[in-house]
């Protein structure tokens, strides 16, 4: 009987589908589910891929629906989901000292992004290292502020052991990017937490940037104690640039659509009723919170999920800057999802050389090549038609045979959650629970398909990069 041999991106696709259909069955076992609490088996298996994908997305509470054992699972799940299986499976081979096959090798250079076979080992230990070096230092800065919101009453040592646990698992979530949390507020009530909120989003920018961009950056710096500076790598100058430059914009737009969405401004483009007791709007707060929030947000957005501020309260314009900042993600080899920073680097390269006749695109006085080109358009696309057909079929399950003036304002809330679920994101306008079963299911195709479905198309460029069968050109009209 012939052996069945699989490429490294179908072992990639079937090992997470694995490891979504064992999560699933264990958050069905008992003692997964807090007492008094019950969560449906669809709600279950939504929680496992969101997880494992790294999405973010809930339709449960998973500080109160899941006892401490299930949050145990969801945590390991995230854990194995933002690194990858198989990198976790491989990396404890090389431990033992055992060396991994050539599809192996193949497969974490395609899943890392990885430059170079040869150096593969070597990066793969130091990403490790750097992983658990971010996590732990990530656990205790938030265990530090965690400890010191506590109940009325209650003593410092007995509130340790649930601030470490809260502490582990915001770490975790925030440098895996995926943007769960056991408070059903998510992260609103340190809004204007200056530690809280730069430990996250410093997390969230070291998941994002990729596991050897991180390799890099520590290179760089052991150098300054050298005579010769490490030289960064082309890829990671361009994910530094592209992700600088989307938190600084990003910020800059949503804090701008938000101080125009005041409710005392006559000008404002839109009215907020405030219910009381509930978070007050952007512009309500002092002008440091304020751009805090908004820094906040931009970096959330790049695929990790957490929120400080009611989302469903957001102008339609800051929404929109979110869908942008969630579609293109974060970068290649990272823990989160969407297009991909370097993606949009050579979008934006092309579109901006084409201006510029007299000499080719280019960035950091370098040119892309034709396959990376090739590829960056087609993914680009590829998921661009994802976000249109996942929005439609929102649409159609959940307001089909409404007219537009009972369901008007759903388009953008569907397109937000379509885009969220495909970057792998997780940010809602707070719909996602109120989803009908066959919306639900939409989701997690979506955010299944965001999270292997790049790799795969990256797999089929290297497979396809071979010399073109050139055909005689014609010329069509543009525009």
């Amino acid at each position: 009987m012939p052996k069945l041999r699989l490429s490294s991106y179908a072992r990639l696709c079937l090992s997470f589908a694995l490891v979504i259909a064992l999560g699933f069955l264990l958050l069905n076992a008992p003692g997964m589910v807090a007492p008094g609490h019950s969560v449906r088996p669809l709600d279950h298996l939504f929680t496992a891929v969101s997880a494992v994908c790294v999405t973010g997305l809930a339709v449960v509470s998973i500080g109160n629906d899941y006892s401490l054992l299930g949050q145990i699972v969801i945590l390991i799940l995230i854990q194995i989901g933002g690194l990858g299986f198989m990198t976790l499976s491989s990396s404890l081979l090389m431990q033992l000292r055992r060396k991994a096959t050539l599809s192996e090798a193949n497969y974490l250079r395609e899943s890392l992004a990885a430059t170079s076979a040869e150096d593969l080992p070597r990066h793969l230990l130091s990403c490790m290292r750097l992983v658990a070096a971010c996590e732990g230092v990530g656990v205790a800065l938030l265990f530090v502020r965690f400890s010191m919101v506590r109940p009325p009453e209650t003593a410092w040592l007995p509130y340790a052991p649930h601030a470490f646990w809260q502490a582990l698992f915001h770490s975790v979530s925030a440098f895996c990017n995926a943007g769960f949390s056991t408070w059903d507020d998510n992260l609103m009530q340190f809004a204007g937490d200056w530690w809280v909120n730069l430990v996250i989003c410093a997390l969230i920018v070291a998941g994002g940037l990729g596991f050897f961009a991180l390799v890099d950056i520590e290179a760089w710096f052991r150098s300054l104690r050298r005579t010769e500076r490490y030289k960064v790598p082309f890829q990671t100058k361009v994910v530094l640039l592209i992700s600088a430059g989307l938190i600084v914009c990003g910020a800059t737009l949503i804090w701008l659509g938000e101080r125009l969405n005041n409710p005392s401004d006559p000008l404002a483009a839109q009215q907020i009723v405030t219910v009381e007791g509930s978070a007050p709007g952007v512009a309500q707060r002092p002008m440091t919170e304020q751009w805090l929030v908004a820094f906040f947000h931009s970096v959330s957005a790049r695929t990790a999920g957490f929120n400080t501020a009611d989302l469903g309260k957001f102008s339609s314009f800051s929404l929109v800057v979110l869908v942008m900042l969630m579609f293109i993600g974060a970068s290649p080899g990272s823990a989160g999802g969407g297009v991909k920073t370097t993606t949009f680097a050579v979008i934006f390269t092309q579109a901006v050389g084409a201006l510029r006749p007299e000499s080719d695109p280019s960035m950091y006085s370098r040119s892309f090549d034709r396959a990376t080109v090739r590829s960056a358009i087609v993914l680009f696309f590829i998921a661009g038609s994802l976000v249109v057909v996942g929005t439609l079929y929102l649409l159609l399950v959940e307001t089909g045979g409404t007219s537009r003036s009972a369901d008007h304002g759903w388009f953008l809330a569907y397109l937000f959650e379509a885009t969220s679920a495909l970057g792998t994101v997780g940010l809602s306008t707070g719909i996602t629970a109120g989803l009908s079963a066959a919306g639900k299911v939409g989701l997690m195709v979506l955010m299944y398909v965001g999270r292997v479905g790049p790799l795969g198309l990256v797999s089929a460029a290297l497979l396809g990069a071979r010399p073109l069968l050139r055909f005689p050109e014609e010329d069509v009209q543009i525009g």
